[in-house]
């Protein structure tokens, strides 16, 4: 149990890192997608 619980916390910073990188990506990709002005 101590085991799933420490590597909790890793996966909750490796989703948060993986959030971060996807954000700005995902917006690029809406912003010249939808951008067609």
């Amino acid at each position: 149990m101590r085991f799933i619980e420490h590597n909790a916390k890793k996966w909750y910073y490796i989703g948060f890192a993986a959030a971060l990188a996807l954000v700005p990506a995902l917006t690029a990709l809406a912003d010249g997608g939808s951008s067609s002005e």
